[in-house]
């Protein structure tokens, strides 16, 4: 997964009582190329995440490496709606 197009690549997952309208947002998200990841409580949360991560790999080689050995383990199992 070299290149900047994995660098840069995120998954969010909401959980099922998002709702953005009424300013509810929580869930996870993911650094694709890390598997760093945390849980969130609102979108400032999820761009404060995202924006972390992007400094650090940004232009920097080695950074990636460091940071898979260092990311902490995340849930796996997806949240469901039911």
């Amino acid at each position: 997964m070299e290149g900047w197009q994995y660098k840069a690549a995120f998954v969010i997952q909401f959980r099922p009582d998002t709702d953005l309208q009424a300013g509810r947002c929580s869930g996870r998200v993911e650094h694709v190329a890390s598997f760093e990841c945390t849980h969130f409580n609102s979108l400032d949360e999820v761009l404060a995440f995202v924006s972390r991560t992007l400094d650090r790999v940004r232009g920097e080689p080695g950074q990636l490496s460091e940071m898979i050995s260092a990311s902490e383990e995340c849930d796996v199992n997806p949240v469901r709606a039911e």
